[in-house]
């Protein structure tokens, strides 16, 4: 029983610690935004459906736990569905991209087209996601049709 116990108390801890992040993301988003005019590319659908499923696949388990009364199983079909429960409430600010044509936001931060480095290949998949690499080193990936944006309208502002 204590093992249930802890793993929904740090289920909980992480999925309140993913809330907040969304918390932020959101805020930084709506301040951005304002009186500024941006496209929204919105590439998160397919990620709340995995994170979906697998909500989905961690009940499934703390019920068959239930079941076979292993308290084991319980515990980590809870701490799973909790964990991914976190990830679904900051998907829809972490997989967006919003954009105009000198800055983008990616993750609740505004960065400017001009401080774009380069981007980078995570894997040498079509699908995979890609890196953008700032001037100061830091990278935010993204995905592919968002690279394709990104990439598009760096082209349009190195080109002016």
């Amino acid at each position: 029983m204590f093992i249930i116990i802890f793993a929904t108390v740090i289920g909980a801890v992480m999925a309140g610690v993913k809330y907040k992040e969304a918390v932020k993301y959101k805020e930084a988003i709506q301040n951005a935004i304002t009186n500024r005019k941006f496209e929204e590319f919105n590439y998160s659908k397919v990620v709340r459906l995995i994170y979906v499923l697998l909500i989905l696949f961690g009940l499934g388990s703390a019920i068959y736990g239930a079941m076979e009364q292993s308290d084991e199983t319980i515990a980590m079909g809870i701490v799973t569905a909790l964990l991914f429960v976190g990830e679904l409430l900051v998907a829809p600010y972490k997989y967006v991209l919003y954009y105009n044509n000198s800055q983008f936001i990616t993750k609740g931060e505004v960065l400017r087209l001009k401080s774009i480095k380069h981007f980078e290949r995570i894997l040498n998949l079509k699908f995979a996601f890609v890196k953008v690499v700032m001037l100061n080193g830091d990278k935010y990936p993204i995905s592919p049709k968002a690279y394709e944006i990104l990439d598009k309208k760096l082209t349009e502002v190195r080109n002016k």
